[in-house]
């Protein structure tokens, strides 16, 4: 049976993980002039009642009428946030135990594309694909819940429900 994980640990990490978005996100809104919010606004709600929502051209609008000033704000913000959150991710992962001669391989580094100052207000203002845009995070490698079923380690942990028990056999 392998380690588990630091559950109290994870649900810190992802407390702090969570206020560093709202810091981001308090940021970034406060860097937009009050006719931009408001434009900010109209284009979100626009998006949320689009048939076929165009975020590409949404987020086009909104990179034209930002000021540099406010781009740079924006990309500020964003770097300084990304920055945090990669710092908790991997503080968490120097406390993690390793198992007995494990070796986990380093993710290959993929070319990303870099989001504009637009691009990253529409998706922090309106949580566009959870935070900064990015899948939901979720735990790393060999985190995920644990549960009884297949290939899975451990008992389920507080909170975690494992499938009901299979019905008792009918006497006959």
């Amino acid at each position: 049976m392998g380690p588990h994980p630091n559950m109290a640990g994870f649900k810190q990490m992802h407390e702090q993980l969570e206020r560093i978005h709202r810091t981001e996100r308090t940021q970034v809104l406060a860097a937009l002039t009050p006719a931009h919010r408001a434009l900010l606004a109209s284009i979100v709600g626009n998006l949320a009642i689009a048939p076929d929502p165009d975020h590409k051209a949404a987020a086009a609008r909104l990179d034209s009428a930002l000021s540099p000033g406010e781009k740079s704000a924006v990309l500020a913000a964003h770097k300084t946030a990304m920055t945090q959150m990669h710092d908790a991710m991997h503080a968490m992962m120097a406390q993690m135990p390793q198992p007995q001669g494990s070796m986990h391989p380093r993710p290959a580094r993929h070319e990303r594309h870099t989001p504009s100052a637009g691009e990253l207000v529409l998706m922090i203002a309106s949580g566009h694909g959870g935070p900064h845009g990015m899948p939901f995070m979720g735990p790393p490698p060999g985190m995920q819940r644990y549960h009884n079923g297949p290939g899975m380690q451990g008992p389920p942990g507080p909170g975690m429900q494992g499938p009901p028990p299979p019905p008792a056999p009918a006497s006959t």
